[in-house]
Parts: structure tokens; sequence; C-alpha cells
């Protein structure tokens, strides 16, 4: 019908010079009406296939980015361990810490300069992977030696004595022997005997009863064997810090979120030092990635919570402030470190260790213990940091305080 009423618009209504007539008029301007319309429609569906054809490229192109991210993800580290690069490159002379940072945040703006200003450096992570090979092999030689926190020979010497004595005896024999274990004179032997002595009790009626993982639950499995070694090793190496445990929530975290377990600084403000997250001994599929990123998110607010009252109050923050978080997915525990430098915020992997299932794999416990006192020992150092900078007898200026502030607020936190 259409295509009629054009035609007729088309059609020559004038006769030898005559005007053309009203019907011939109506003709004409239905016809052009009809093919403004032809027009437009035409012209939106051009507009509505390009729209089309940019939004299916962006969405492939965000689908590509995030592949290539979860391929990082999963590799982590390893990427980068398999570049033939890595084992060819000299170890030259240490460098400071702190110049290595600088470096790392420096790399990771030149190969995304859309990243945040947070730079995951934990095991899986796909920033990890996109270090050059050169930077990450000084980084990894660097955090052994940065985050070893006083943990000496002698204190492995120690746990190596204890479990290799147990490995040579019957399991029904474990709490008998422990009973009559000499408490050796030095003070970190001493400490390391007595925590055994007071936690491994635990482990050993779970070997005998051969209680199976996937009964256990997540509140019965953290509380009967991980929480007790955290607590002992705040209490004895982290300069008394409080280790509280259970749905703790806080206001340094963010809302309506609530820790696994959180060490807490032994004073008035009671300052989040460390984040605790855990699941039982068979989690689901996606809780160690969940508890991660939930670890991450209340790292960055506690931290920023922590220095900005030191900033309201007027107290010094101290130089290398830090908080830590640890992890105990399935039956591996993972600590981690939060530190701010020059601008980026750092997220290490300090070390990782697997919980012991039965009597067979008991030289584990050497390397379980020596995580959990490692990491209190860690926390401690934060707590002398801390108090140092308060038992300063002269206040800091109100300009420098004015300026602690304003620098707080460029930053739009």
């Amino acid at each position: 019908m259409n295509k009629n009423i054009r035609s007729l618009a088309r059609y020559d209504w004038t006769m030898e010079g005559e005007e053309i007539s009203s019907w011939g008029r109506f003709w004409k301007d239905l016809g052009a009406s009809e093919e403004a319309d032809l027009n437009g429609r035409q012209n939106r569906r051009k507009r509505k296939a390009a729209a089309d054809d940019e939004l299916t490229e962006g969405v492939q192109s965000i689908r590509t980015k995030v592949a290539r991210r979860s391929a990082a993800k999963e590799s982590g580290w390893w990427t980068v361990l398999k570049s033939g690069a890595f084992s060819q490159i000299p170890t030259g002379p240490a460098r400071p810490w702190i110049d290595i940072l600088a470096e790392l945040g420096q790399a990771a703006s030149t190969s995304d300069p859309d990243r945040t200003s947070i730079l995951d450096l934990r095991t899986r992570s796909a920033d990890l992977a996109r270090i050059p090979p050169s930077i990450f092999k000084e980084y990894s030689g660097a955090v052994d030696e940065e985050f070893a926190f006083g943990f000496t020979e002698q204190g492995r010497q120690c746990l190596g004595n204890i479990f290799s004595a147990l490995s040579m005896i019957d399991l029904a024999d474990w709490e008998n022997h422990l009973v009559t274990l000499d408490v050796p004179e030095s003070p970190i032997c001493k400490h390391l005997t007595e925590m055994v002595k007071l936690t491994l009790p635990a482990f050993c009626r779970a070997f005998v009863t051969k209680a199976s993982d996937k009964t256990v639950l997540e509140a019965q499995h953290l509380h009967t064997y991980v929480h007790p070694l955290f607590r002992e090793a705040f209490f004895r190496f982290g300069q008394k810090a409080r280790w509280e445990c259970g749905e703790i929530s806080s206001d340094y975290f963010v809302q309506r979120t609530k820790a696994d377990g959180v060490g807490v600084f032994p004073g008035r403000d009671a300052f989040p030092l460390a984040y605790f997250e855990g699941s039982r001994p068979v989690p689901t599929k996606d809780k160690a990635d969940a508890d991660s990123q939930k670890i991450l998110q209340n790292l960055v607010t506690a931290l920023d919570g922590t220095i900005k009252t030191l900033a309201s109050t007027r107290r010094r923050v101290p130089h290398g402030m830090r908080i830590f978080g640890a992890q105990s997915i399935a039956m591996e525990v993972i600590t981690s470190m939060l530190e701010y430098n020059d601008g980026v915020l750092f997220l290490h992997e300090i070390d990782q260790a697997h919980v012991p299932v039965n009597e067979g794999e008991v030289m584990l416990f050497v390397n379980l213990y020596e995580l959990v006192c490692s990491f209190a020992m860690a926390v401690g150092k934060t707590i002398i940091e801390l108090n140092k900078a308060q038992a300063k007898t002269v206040r800091p200026s109100r300009k420098s305080h004015l300026q602690t502030v304003y620098a707080l607020a460029q930053k739009g936190e």
C-alpha cells in the first residue's frame, strides 16, 4: 500500500501548465510524509546496528580482558617461573626493601595503567604474574629476609627435636611423652615447648579417633585446632596481643562484615592488627577466593581507619605501619601483610603451611608452628613500633598534624 502511495506522489499531476489539482496535492503531501517516515526508520535501523556492533565489540573486549586476568590468576607466580629468563638472571647485591617496593610499583603501573592503588603480590594474583622476572627474583629473596621476624635457627631446631622424637614413638604414647617433655632454658625454646604441650593434644585425639574431615564444621575445626595455635603464639611471641575468635565485628572493618579471628592491639584503642578468615576442612568451591577478597578489603579499611585515628588525635604514625591477614582454607594456613609505600598499597604473602591430617605427617608441624609464631612476631614488631611512636616526648606540631590530615583527604579516603 505504501508503494502505491509513493508512486502516486511521484506522478506529475499538472496538465499542460495548469496548476496542480487539490487531489494531486493531497497525494503529493501524503507521499512526502511516507518518504520521510521510511528514511527515519532506515536511519534508526542503521544507528541501532552500529550501537549493537559497538556493544558487541565492548563485551568481547571485556571478556578477553577477564579471560586474560583469570588465566594469570590461575597460574600466578608459575607464569613467571616458566619464563626461561628467570633461571638465567644473576643474583646481584641485596637492595633495601623500600627500593624494591618502589620498582615493583613502577613496573606494575607500566604493565597495567588502569590498575588500582593496591598491588597484590600473593601467590595466585594476576599482579604477580605481570612482574618482570628480574624484579620477581629479587623480590622473592627479599621476602624471606624481610619476614623472618626473629624466628632463629635455634627455634627451628627445637621444633625439629620435639617432632622427630614423636615420629619415632607410637601415637598412643604421644600425650604421655608431651607431659614428660623437658623445658629448655632458652626463652624461645621454652615458649615453643609450652605451646606444643598445650595445643598438640587436640591433634593427637583427632589422629587416634580418625575423625572424618567431611563431617567437621567450620567453627568446630577452627576452635579446636587453629585458634588455639594463634592465641598461644600471640600471647608468647606477639607482645601480649589479644587473639579474639568467633564472629568479631569492629568499627575498623567493612560495614556488616565479621571476622573469624582478630589480633588486637593491647591498648585502649584496640586496633585490629591481624584479620583472620577460616573454613572447614572441606570447603565449598568458591570459598578460597571469597575469603581472600574479604581479607583484602578489610585490611585496607582497617589500615586506613588506624592511620586516621592516630592522625585525628595528633599521635604519631610509625614508619612502616603494617597490618596482617591470615586465612585457613581446607587444611592449609596462609599469612599475608599489607603495607603502604609511596602511594601504593602492597599486599605480600608471608608464608603458607599445611595442617597435618594424620601421624604420618608429624614433621609438617614444624612448618605450621614456625608460620604461626613468625606471624605473631610480625604483629609484635608493629606493636613495638606503635609504642615507640607514642612514647616520644615531643608531640607532632599542629602544622605536621594538619599536613597529615590534608594528605589523607587528598587521597579521597
